[in-house]
């Protein structure tokens, strides 16, 4: 199928905490629509989680595991990780698909890591998706990861009701 999903990768609390401590983090809030044919919309509140314990701790747990996870199925070499991305989608809110490469840093991505925060009960819509043509939607309880390529294509659907946080 071309991902992995890391079942119960980070527990509960730890979940809460990373929604917590990114709120506080100072970053804006972002609303991107590409340029050109605008096919690929995001609407979604984004923030970094980019310094103390557990920015560090969350981060070396998810390199730890997608390192292993790499050796094992994508073949990857992992030199390290960009700052945690935490991103809470609304009513309406959307990441069309995408892959996440680009210029700059974002050329050297190999293996993109999402990690659903919150409970999949606290939102209607807003299914993580993979594909090539059509999207599979990847089942996701609170703690999960997904693990892909970077370069496979895939979207947050738009979210229905309630808070959607990754």
């Amino acid at each position: 199928a071309g991902f992995l999903v890391a079942r119960g990768l980070l527990d509960a609390p730890t979940c809460a905490r990373i929604v917590a401590e990114a709120g506080t983090s100072g970053a804006v809030g972002a609303v991107i629509t590409a340029a050109g044919d605008g096919a690929v919309v995001r609407r979604s509140g984004v923030r970094w989680l980019t310094e103390g314990e557990l920015a560090r701790t969350v981060t070396d747990r998810l390199l730890a595991v997608a390192r292993a996870l790499s050796d094992d199925y994508f073949g990857f070499v992992l030199d390290g990780a960009e700052a945690l991305q935490v991103a809470t989608y609304g009513d309406g809110d959307e990441y069309g698909w995408h892959v996440d490469l680009g210029p700059g840093a974002a050329s050297r991505r190999k293996l993109s890591v999402t990690v659903l925060l919150s409970d999949p009960n606290e939102f209607g819509g807003g299914a993580f998706e993979l594909g090539v043509i059509d999207g599979v939607p990847v089942e996701l309880g609170r703690g999960d990861a997904v693990l892909f390529p970077s370069y496979l294509r895939h979207r947050v659907a738009p979210v229905l009701a309630g808070r959607r946080r990754s």
